[in-house]
């Protein structure tokens, strides 16, 4: 008795379906939300965040570093013995 006869009579093949199931509602309800933002006109405003003066870069509620900060110290130390 082979390994494929013992793994075709346990009947997993059902596993399989509903695994590509579960992708393709996924996948499908995803490609619809998109399509519909874009037909809203949703997705063109989000596309113009990068490009909007005075928004932060960093995520809401991290710490923003002051303009002309370097980073972190050991970053900081580090260009300035490049420069020596």
């Amino acid at each position: 008795m082979g390994l494929s006869t013992i793994m075709s009579s346990m009947g997993l093949s059902g596993y399989a379906i509903a695994g590509m199931l579960i992708f393709l509602a996924v996948f499908t309800s995803l490609m619809v939300r998109l399509w519909l933002q874009a037909r809203k006109g949703g997705l063109e405003e989000v596309g113009r965040l990068p490009l909007e003066e005075g928004r932060p870069l960093a995520a809401p509620g991290s710490p923003v570093p002051p303009a002309g900060s370097t980073g972190s110290s050991a970053h900081g130390a580090a260009k300035s013995e490049e420069g020596r």
